[in-house]
């Protein structure tokens, strides 16, 4: 994850969108729980860190559901 000034936090961002970004974040986790976070970031207020969560619930478990279904034959 990426936190750019005119997008705000993006999901999988492009190598050219981590360069002007604030935050390199990598999670893990599965559909109902991160079990890692690990990055850096550039002077984050603590609220903005816990914004972090809503993307992950938002766009990445879902799609991670998605790609089991699909691709290896598993319903989540």
């Amino acid at each position: 994850m990426g936190l750019l000034p005119e997008l705000g936090f993006v999901v999988n961002p492009t190598v050219q969108q981590m360069e002007e970004s604030k935050l390199d974040l990598i999670m893990a986790g599965t559909d109902s729980a991160v079990l890692m976070i690990e990055g850096y970031c550039d002077c984050l207020t603590e609220d903005q860190m816990l914004e972090v969560s809503f993307p992950w619930t938002s766009h990445v478990v879902p799609g991670m559901s998605l790609l089991l279904q699909r691709h290896l034959g598993f319903r989540v």
